[in-house]
C-alpha cells in the first residue's frame, strides 16, 4: 500500500490524486537530484572533467526506473475490471517498466521479420489484416497511456470508452506499409517508458473511471504490455507469423 501525497483520497490500496496534492511533492526532489547545481554548462556537480550532463542523466534515470520498477509492484484485483486480468496475467515481472523495455526489445525483430505482403494478410475474410491489428495495438497503447496521464496528473473526470472498430475503421491501415506500422509501435513504446520512467512513486497507485470502469496508473501501464503480448500470441498462433 502506497501513503497518499497530501490533498489525495485513499481507497483501499489505492488513492484518487488532486492537483493540489501534485502541485509539490517528491517529483521536484527527482527533478533537483537529476538536474544539480552546475559548475559549468553541460557538467554536473562532481563530475569529472570532461562528462557531460546529458551521460548523467541517462544513468540516473536507469537507475531511478529499476528503483521505482521496484517498489510498484503488480496491480491488486481492485484496479481494474476482471476482463483486462487477461492481459495483466500475462505479464509476470513485479517490474514493469523493465518488462515495457525487454518487450519492445522482443518484439521489435519479431515484427521485422513480417513482409510487406505478409502483413496483408488475413486468416478469414472478416478478420483485421496483420496491419490493421497493429495499427490498433499502437492505438490502444496510445489510449491506455493518456488514461494513466490522465489519472496520474490528478484529473478526476472520467475518461470515454474506446471504440476500437470505429478506429479500426478510420486508421485505413491497409493503406500504408508494414514498416511504418512497425517503427510507429517502437515510437510509441519509446514515449510510453519515458512516461513511465518519470511518475512519482504516489501516482502508480493515482486511480479514475474509464470506460465505466475503475483504472489505476499501474494497471493500465500492465495492460499496455499485456495488450501487446496477447496480440503477438494471436499472430504466431492465428497468422502462423
Amino acid at each position: 500500500m502506497f501513503a497518499a501525497a497530501p490533498g489525495n483520497t485513499v481507497i483501499g490500496s489505492v488513492h484518487i490524486c488532486s492537483l493540489t496534492g501534485f502541485q509539490r511533492g517528491p517529483h521536484h526532489a527527482i527533478a533537483a537530484a537529476i538536474l544539480p547545481s552546475q559548475r559549468r554548462v553541460g557538467q554536473h556537480a562532481g563530475a569529472a572533467p570532461g562528462v557531460g550532463l546529458p551521460g548523467y542523466i541517462r544513468r540516473h534515470r536507469r537507475s531511478r526506473a529499476g528503483k521505482i520498477g521496484a517498489m510498484i509492484g503488480r496491480p491488486e484485483p481492485n484496479e481494474a475490471a476482471p476482463y483486462y486480468f487477461g492481459y495483466i496475467n500475462r505479464i509476470p515481472s513485479d517490474d514493469i517498466v523493465n518488462a515495457l523495455k525487454a518487450q519492445l526489445e522482443e518484439i521489435l525483430p519479431f515484427l521485422r521479420g513480417i513482409s510487406e505482403e505478409q502483413s496483408l494478410h488475413r486468416y478469414a475474410p472478416e478478420k483485421w489484416s496483420i496491419r490493421q491489428m497493429w495499427n490498433h495495438v499502437n492505438d490502444t497503447e496510445r489510449v491506455f497511456v493518456f488514461r494513466a496521464l490522465w489519472f496520474a496528473r490528478g484529473h478526476n473526470s472520467a475518461l470515454p470508452s474506446f471504440e476500437h472498430e470505429i478506429a479500426a475503421g478510420a486508421g485505413k491501415a491497409d493503406g500504408f506499409p508494414w514498416a511504418r506500422h512497425v517503427e510507429e509501435f517502437r515510437e510509441v513504446r519509446l514515449a510510453t517508458l519515458s512516461f513511465f520512467r518519470n511518475l512519482p512513486e504516489e501516482a502508480w497507485t493515482c486511480s479514475g473511471i474509464a470506460s465505466g470502469y475503475p483504472f489505476t496508473v499501474r494497471a493500465s501501464a500492465y495492460i499496455v504490455a499485456g495488450h501487446v503480448a496477447h496480440h503477438a500470441a494471436v499472430l504466431r498462433e492465428k497468422y502462423s507469423c
